[in-house]
C-alpha cells in the first residue's frame, strides 16, 4: 500500500490548527497523521517548524477566570496544572491579563490597625453581599493601592473569598449560596451551590442555565413534587414563606445553612430567646 506524502500544504494546515487554538497533538490526530510525521516532513521542505501559540486556548480561559484566580490565593503551579501547561507560560499569561502572582504575601502580621479594620469590613461586606474584595472595596467606598493584604488576611483567619465569588444572587427561586465552585470545559459555564428558596433543596446549579432563565427552581418544584417549608414564630404567629425569607428577615443570611440544618433537622429554631417552627406547606 503506498505511503501517502506529506505535502507543503499538508504543512501549512497542520500549523493552520495549531493557530486557531489546538495543540501539536490534537492537530496531528486531526489530520490523521503523526506529529513526528509532519515535523520530518517539514524539515524535509525547508518549513521553519513554528511553536504552537496556546494564547487562543488557554489566554481565554484565563481572562475568563481572572477573577477566580485573583480570589483563590493559589500561585502559578496551581494554575499551571489547572490549565495544563507549563508554570513558566501561566506567568507570561498573567502579566498579560493583570493578575500578580498572588503567592506573594505580607508579612505575616503586618497588616496594621487600618489595614485590619479595612480588611474586616470587607470580609463582613462579602459575607452579606457576595462578590470579589474590588467589588467590595468599591461598595465601600475604600481607596487602597494592594488589595492582595485583604486576601491575605481573610485567609489567615479562615476565610475563603473565593468561595462568595457568585454568592447571593436571585435567579427566579434560585439563591446562590456561598461554597466551593466547579468550572465545566466551556470557561463561562461555571457550577455553583444554591438553594430552592421554594422548598429549601440545596443543588448545584448552573450559572449560565440561571441567567438565561432556563433554570428557575429545583426539579421537585418544576414538577409540582418538591416539599415547601414555611417558618412561623410560636409566640407571635407571624409566618415566613421560606426558610430563606425568615433568614433574610432576621439578619441571618451569612449564617442561612446553619439555620436550615437546625430547622429541618429539629422543626425548630430558637433566635434571641423566640422560638421558631418549621411549617410543611406540601402537606
Amino acid at each position: 500500500m503506498p505511503v501517502t506524502r506529506i505535502t507543503e500544504e499538508d504543512v501549512n494546515k497542520f500549523f493552520e490548527l495549531v493557530e486557531s487554538g489546538m495543540t501539536q497533538v490534537e492537530a496531528s490526530k486531526e489530520m490523521n497523521v503523526a506529529k513526528e510525521t509532519i515535523r520530518f516532513a517539514a524539515i524535509r521542505l525547508g518549513i521553519k517548524w513554528v511553536a504552537p501559540r496556546r494564547e487562543a486556548r488557554i489566554l481565554n480561559q484565563v481572562i475568563a477566570r481572572k477573577s477566580e484566580i485573583i480570589e483563590s490565593g493559589k500561585g502559578q503551579k496551581y494554575w499551571a496544572e489547572q490549565f495544563n501547561t507549563t508554570q513558566a507560560y501561566i506567568s507570561i499569561l498573567f502579566k498579560k491579563t493583570g493578575i500578580r502572582d498572588a503567592k506573594r504575601k505580607t508579612e505575616k502580621g503586618d497588616y496594621g490597625k487600618t489595614k485590619v479594620a479595612i480588611a474586616r469590613m470587607v470580609i463582613g461586606y462579602l459575607a452579606e453581599n457576595g462578590g470579589n474584595v474590588l467589588d467590595a472595596l468599591r461598595a465601600l467606598e475604600i481607596k487602597t493601592s494592594n488589595p492582595q493584604y485583604i486576601r491575605d488576611f481573610a485567609k489567615a483567619v479562615g476565610f475563603n473569598v473565593s468561595h462568595y465569588l457568585y454568592a447571593w444572587r436571585q435567579y427566579g427561586e434560585w439563591l446562590t449560596i456561598p461554597g466551593p465552585v466547579r468550572h465545566l470545559t466551556i470557561p463561562q459555564n461555571v457550577m455553583v451551590p444554591a438553594v430552592c428558596t421554594a422548598c429549601g433543596n440545596i443543588k448545584e446549579l448552573n450559572l449560565t442555565n440561571a441567567k438565561t432563565h432556563r433554570s428557575h427552581s429545583c426539579g421537585g418544584c418544576v414538577k409540582g413534587q418538591g416539599r415547601r417549608f414555611a417558618v412561623r414564630c410560636t409566640e407571635t404567629g407571624e409566618t415566613f414563606r421560606s426558610i430563606m425569607a425568615f433568614a433574610k428577615a432576621k439578619g441571618l443570611s451569612s449564617r442561612y445553612q446553619a439555620a436550615r440544618v437546625t430547622l429541618m433537622t429539629t422543626g425548630k429554631y430558637t433566635l434571641r430567646g423566640v422560638d421558631y417552627e418549621l411549617v410543611n406547606k406540601s402537606e
